[in-house]
């Protein structure tokens, strides 16, 4: 298998590493402008075609994803490609018809939030809350947090779209939620013109739903809590642990898993051309990107 990766930043990187570690039987292509010894690299995106690969990431900064994309669909048919989440910048009214298009929202893949989605359903939700306080100067070693494309809206940065994991979880979820209260703004130096911190309240059903983002805060943290008809749960993702309360019972479930290991068993999915089901389709990442829109705009 033929495989092209467009953009070597820190995740085309990623998605580089884990590749060439876990497929033996695949030949990887990265257009970059980059010279990078130990992958074959081109400058020009015309010679995809040359290529003509089997299955691409499009793992660029998000403004270029639907440039990019547009190539794709007019060039090529029945091939597999993956876009880094969100989708795009903004959204745009597009369709796919002659590839198979995926969004790549790979926190879908990590077992301890399978596991919390499957006990969820059918469950009467009272609250949902999700906290996210990240540090932007600590996301990358390789490059300067004043270089990030996060920190610049003409990259298609800004808290918003950048940690959409949220924003996908919540999607996923409920599928609909009506917004009630919106605030983002940039508080920090960290970013140059993005904002670096939401806060937003919405509702769905009887369900009330907060979600607390922030870029410049040293306390790391990255929690779900959600509470219910004779049940509490805590997910903390950054120490990868489950807690389900339920009734009189307690259970603790403790899965080592980072990233990488859910990029990588997306990729499985992929490539092998396994059960689909946690895949983010191209449509549901259009519908994650409205919901983006929404809260960009809610007045």
């Amino acid at each position: 298998m033929k495989v092209v990766i467009i953009g070597y930043g820190s995740i085309g990187r990623k998605h580089a590493k884990i590749l060439s570690q876990n497929f033996k039987k695949i030949k990887i292509y990265i257009y970059t402008k980059k010279t990078i010894k130990n992958f074959n690299c081109f400058k020009d995106i015309n010679e995809i075609k040359t290529i003509n690969p089997q299955y691409i990431i499009i793992a660029s900064e998000t403004h270029r994803h639907y440039k990019q994309l547009k190539f794709l669909e007019k060039n090529f048919k029945k091939i597999k490609i993956l876009i880094e989440k969100p989708l795009f910048h903004k959204f745009y009214n597009f369709s796919v018809k002659n590839n198979e298009v995926y969004t790549a929202y790979n926190f879908r893949f990590h077992p301890l939030v399978i596991r919390l989605k499957k006990f969820l359903k059918n469950k009467d939700i009272y609250d949902v809350n999700l906290i996210t306080n990240s540090y932007l100067p600590s996301w990358r070693k390789n490059i300067s947090f004043k270089k990030n494309y996060a920190g610049f809206k003409s990259k298609g940065g800004g808290i918003i779209l950048d940690l959409s994991h949220e924003l996908d979880f919540l999607y996923s979820i409920f599928k609909k939620f009506k917004l009630k209260y919106v605030e983002f703004n940039k508080k920090s130096k960290l970013t140059h013109d993005t904002e670096d911190n939401l806060k937003l309240y919405a509702q769905s059903k009887k369900t009330h739903i907060s979600v607390d983002l922030k870029y410049y805060s040293k306390n790391e943290i990255r929690i779900f809590l959600i509470d219910g008809k004779n049940f509490s749960v805590l997910l903390d993702l950054k120490n990868n642990v489950l807690k389900i309360q339920e009734r009189r019972k307690t259970f603790l479930i403790n899965k080592p898993f980072s990233q990488e290991d859910t990029l990588l068993e997306m990729h499985k999915v992929l490539i092998n051309n396994k059960n689909r089901k946690f895949l983010c389709s191209f449509n549901q990442g259009k519908d994650v990107l409205k919901i983006i829109e929404k809260v960009k705009r809610f007045k």
